[in-house]
């Protein structure tokens, strides 16, 4: 995974790499993959493909963990890099991803697709927060607090702008963390179905959400999109996707495999999700908290597909 690196040379920075490329490994090895090395076998798999459980991931990292310790015992290095990475046990339940087929699914249904715009839905909020949520990987929560003036231009780049303040700099939004505030370009696919003259209406008619028919200025703003959530629980049943480990959730786990599928680095997709790194250095260089600038965020984000 690392290289041939000498043992006193491996870092705790090594042993974060091994962790998240273990999460996305299949739980079962092809003949043709157990000839590669793991950053290949990562970037080979299939979006419909078990990956390897956290419980699998914890036992590896028992023994690798004992195998350091005996090293440091031996004075062959001076700490163990295994310390603290071991994933945290799964809490209750977990998640899994949706697969091509499930995206296909959902991507095809009449509320997405069609015009089906049930009241449990919030009108439009039915077709567009399942497709920002899979072509931006943001949360739920994130994509229902979402003002017009959110949705921002950069050269001829549209994008997300997720933040907490408006445009007078009041805090009228909730991020999970720090990180959280990002900036995500617009896919393709969504402006292909008609996003730019969904905003066009909305600020005709001076809107100032982008889903105005949530239920916007009920107390705690995370709490918004909770009756939102519960309607499309009861939807994807009639879709046909009815495990308890699906839930709207899945939508970002969905983009950050179709992130690995397209070849996007780690360091990037994690920007357009969020994802907080556990690397010093990628707290330098950064302009207004961003790592990297909207075109190379775009190039990469345009590349995400769920085609087969």
């Amino acid at each position: 995974m690392i290289g041939d690196k000498p043992i006193a040379v491996i870092t705790r920075d090594d042993m974060v790499t091994l962790r998240e490329t273990l999460f996305a490994m299949p739980a079962r090895l092809t003949v043709a993959q157990r000839s590669l090395p793991y950053p290949k076998i990562a970037a080979t798999i299939r979006a419909d493909q078990t990956t390897m459980t956290t419980g699998t991931i914890r036992k590896w990292f028992n023994m690798i963990e004992a195998a350091f310790h005996w090293a440091v015992s031996e004075q062959l290095l001076n700490k163990n890099p295994a310390i603290g990475v071991k994933p945290a046990k799964d809490k209750g339940q977990t998640r899994d991803t949706f697969s091509l087929d499930d995206i296909a699914i959902i991507l095809n249904s009449s509320a997405v697709a069609g015009n089906f715009r049930p009241v449990g839905g919030a009108g439009e909020a039915a077709k567009w927060v399942p497709l920002i949520a899979l072509y931006t990987g943001a949360r739920l929560t994130e994509v229902g607090q979402l003002l017009l003036t959110d949705i921002k231009v950069e050269g001829a780049i549209h994008y997300f702008d997720f933040t907490t303040l408006d445009d007078d700099g009041n805090a009228v939004k909730t991020l999970k963390n720090a990180t959280s505030r990002r900036r995500v370009p617009v896919h393709h696919k969504i402006i292909e179905a008609g996003f730019l003259d969904y905003l066009a209406k909305l600020r005709a008619t001076r809107q100032r959400y982008l889903f105005p028919l949530l239920p916007h200025g009920n107390g705690d703003p995370r709490l918004v999109m909770k009756p939102w959530g519960k309607w499309w629980g009861r939807y994807s049943d009639t879709l046909g996707i009815t495990s308890s480990r699906k839930p709207f959730h899945s939508t970002r786990h969905a983009f950050k495999r179709a992130c690995r599928r397209a070849g996007i680095g780690k360091d990037v997709h994690s920007e357009l999700t969020g994802h907080a790194t556990s690397d010093v250095g990628d707290g330098y260089g950064r302009i207004d908290g961003m790592a990297f600038d909207l075109d190379t965020l775009d190039d990469a984000i345009q590349l995400v597909t769920y085609d087969r």
